[in-house]
């Protein structure tokens, strides 16, 4: 029997050569371009110095940047990092795949929460099929280090999931979390004592490249960096420090772990060069949510937790050498959904028929040298809990919403009685307003009742779990 590698590269170059390849596709290598994906964690969206921060350093990624395509209006799928990480893995909104948060929501302060959210999914549902599940039956070898949260059995683990070789990162909740051993691995490996967490990742990802030269390979490296405790070496604070001295150490910290990963991200673009696999590899940067709201410069509103623009609007960067169009800028509002669809057409696959997938193929726009819209109308959020218990006011200060971008609108649903009636629907339009910080809900009514009508008639549409009043 045919290794199933052959048979698809046959399918491959007769697919070429009649032209029924995705657009974008016709015209490359034969051998299947290898794709690495790059995921921080809580870096806002003007954490890297390309999209505008003046203190962060962050050269390499600036470079997949110049190098490439920047998106200016790229989402995550949740304020949190758990249903962010389903949605990239599955394509699928949250309400589909259930993990809408990390954890079920606190047993404490159930007096002051006058809804009831619905059990969250914890572990990611065994009957989707995760994107390496996908890519490596097209006979992709599939690389997993750093970061999982979507279930800790050994059945929901990476290498259970389509990853062929995975080393999971764990770190636990505490003030220490980044220098070993302070962190674990699964499986264990050998790590000297006082390591940093990124080079840990950063040095299975170039073995693993390097062993895998000859093979097409996914590479998806999801990184602690720049989560909290902010923890990163001596030495890179106090350069941070003496940058500019009004910052506080937590400031200089904080750059410090973007300077970090930073370092990361450049080992892997030296290893892809060394092995002379940089002009066939697919390079995606992106983050799981935005930052915490005090590391926010306030261009954005809100913060991790929170369906505002600062919880959900990431960076986004992908780098293809001859086929995206180098130091390219996009505008059009894109989902994390749409990298499982991009990633199965850069790979000249199709997705298991039937599975639905929400997000939609961004390979034509990223490889046009002309506009190319997407055709879609609308981008979707669902949070149905409560987040970040307030001690001096007994409140939560974020409660259960949905959200839908449209064009330029934006509209959020909150749930809840805790907000005044008059904040419980909220309208922001982009055109002037990118900080959300006039609502137009009463102003524009029949723009409101659209948007509602539409945001009602997808959370029926996909299943929505609703919290329920007490």
């Amino acid at each position: 029997m045919k290794h199933p590698l052959m048979i698809l590269g046959t399918v491959f170059w007769v697919l070429m050569v009649v032209g029924l390849l995705p657009p974008g596709i016709a015209d490359c290598d034969t051998r299947l371009p290898n794709i690495v994906l790059i995921y921080a964690d809580d870096m806002g969206w003007k954490g890297p110095s390309c999209y505008g921060n003046t203190y962060h350093e962050t050269p390499h990624i600036d470079q997949i940047c110049s190098e490439g395509m920047k998106f200016t209006a790229a989402y995550s799928g949740g304020p949190v990092c758990a249903p962010s990480r389903a949605c990239l893995m599955t394509g699928q909104y949250v309400t589909r795949h259930g993990i809408y948060r990390v954890n079920q929501v606190e047993k404490k302060h159930q007096d002051v929460r006058l809804t009831i959210p619905p059990r969250n999914v914890t572990d990611l549902p065994l009957d989707i099929s995760t994107i390496a599940d996908q890519l490596q039956r097209a006979g992709y070898v599939t690389g997993y280090c750093g970061k999982w949260h979507l279930g800790d059995k050994m059945e929901h683990l990476p290498s259970a999931r389509g990853f062929s070789e995975a080393l999971v990162t764990r770190s636990p909740s505490g003030a220490k979390r980044y220098f070993f051993p302070d962190f674990s691995t699964v499986p264990p490996t050998s790590i000297d004592e006082g390591t940093y967490l990124t080079e840990v990742i950063t040095r299975w990802a170039t073995n693993f490249i390097q062993e895998h030269e000859k093979d097409p390979f996914f590479l998806y490296l999801p990184h602690f960096n720049v989560h909290g405790p902010h923890e990163a070496s001596p030495e890179r604070i106090e350069a941070f420090r003496k940058k500019d001295p009004t910052k506080t150490k937590e400031e200089a910290t904080f750059a410090a772990m973007h300077a970090h990963l930073d370092d990361s991200v450049g080992e892997v673009l030296d290893k892809l060069r060394e092995m002379k696999l940089d002009d066939n590899t697919v390079v995606i940067f992106t983050s799981d949510n935005g930052c915490l709201k005090r590391f926010s410069d306030g261009t954005l509103r809100g913060g991790k937790g929170m369906l505002y623009e600062g919880g959900i609007r990431v960076p986004m960067i992908v780098r293809w050498p001859g086929k995206v169009p180098r130091g390219s800028l996009c505008d059009q509002p894109v989902h994390q959904i749409d990298l499982y669809p991009t990633l199965l057409a850069i790979a000249g696959i199709v997705g298991k028929p039937d599975q639905e997938c929400d997000g939609v193929n961004l390979l034509p726009l990223l490889t046009s040298n002309e506009p190319y819209e997407l055709g879609r109308d609308s981008l979707y959020w669902h949070f149905p809990t409560y987040l970040k218990y307030n001690e001096k006011l007994n409140s939560y200060d974020i409660t259960p919403c949905s959200a839908i971008r449209a064009g330029d609108w934006k509209l959020i649903e909150y749930f809840t009685p805790e907000l005044p009636i008059k904040s419980r629907v909220q309208l922001f339009n982009f055109v002037d307003d990118l900080g959300e910080s006039t609502n137009l809900a009463r102003k524009c009514p029949e723009i409101t009742q659209q948007l509602l009508e539409q945001l009602h008639e997808w959370r029926a549409a996909t299943g929505a779990m609703m919290p329920t009043l007490q």
